[in-house]
């Protein structure tokens, strides 16, 4: 069995482990099984300015994390579906 290589880019680690990590691993192990290998990367600050916003002075921030998964050598696809699926099941 190959083992699944998925990458999280997160905004910011306490937004991160407050609001999306238990339903983030949950919805991963669901998905991939348990042999999964999950590393986890600060965004950029580019990537952060592309996810967030400048809204009356105070930065909103629209994409919390991204999840990116191997697909072949040195090769990532990132998996809006899963992102939104995440988000939307935490919300509840």
């Amino acid at each position: 069995m190959s083992e699944h290589k998925i990458v999280i880019k997160y905004y910011n680690i306490k937004m991160l482990m407050t609001l999306d990590c238990n339903m983030l691993l949950r919805t991963i192990i669901e998905i991939y099984g348990n042999n999964i290998c999950i590393q986890y990367l600060h965004m950029s600050q580019a990537e952060q300015n592309s996810a967030s916003s400048i809204i009356d002075g105070m930065t909103a921030v629209n994409t919390r994390f991204e999840v990116y998964e191997s697909v072949g050598d040195s090769k990532y696809q990132r998996r809006i579906d899963l992102e939104e699926r995440i988000v939307n099941q935490g919300i509840k």
